[in-house]
């Protein structure tokens, strides 16, 4: 059951609701939605940066070729060979890189939007509390 379901259910059960109770419920499962988006990020992230290890850990430099492949060829063609090796291994590590810096600028993003939520939360509160203090 979500906030707001219990909000309305504490409601009908004959407690007093303040009409800011329902935005309060709501700014707080968009809190909780965002958290549970940046944990999810993270782990994306974790993972990301564990292939792009892999990647990087590739011993790029000494990729040997087959012998037949190699053996009737000038040294032009074995070295372009190695190079466009080495150079799709860099490019995979590149977009390693790019992915992660892609993710953490969404959960940055995401960040900013809970401490928007925490402070709409908090606004949302000290109505409810003015409004109780009024009825007093």
């Amino acid at each position: 059951m979500d906030i707001i379901s219990l909000v309305n259910e504490s409601t009908k059960e004959g407690g007093r609701m303040s009409k800011y109770d329902t935005e309060i419920a709501s700014v707080q499962q968009s809190i909780t939605g965002q958290q549970e988006k940046i944990r999810r990020l993270e782990e994306l992230v974790t993972k990301v940066q564990r292939q792009g290890e892999h990647v990087g850990n590739l011993p790029t430099r000494q990729l040997d070729l087959p012998q037949d492949l190699w053996q009737d060829t000038s040294d032009s063609v074995i070295r372009q060979v190695l190079q466009r090796r080495l150079q799709f291994w860099n490019n995979q590590s590149s977009v390693v890189k790019d992915l992660v810096r892609e993710i953490r600028t969404e959960i940055n993003r995401a960040q900013n939007q809970v401490s928007d939520f925490q402070a709409d939360a908090r606004y949302y509160t000290n109505l409810k509390q003015l409004e109780e203090e009024a009825n007093v």
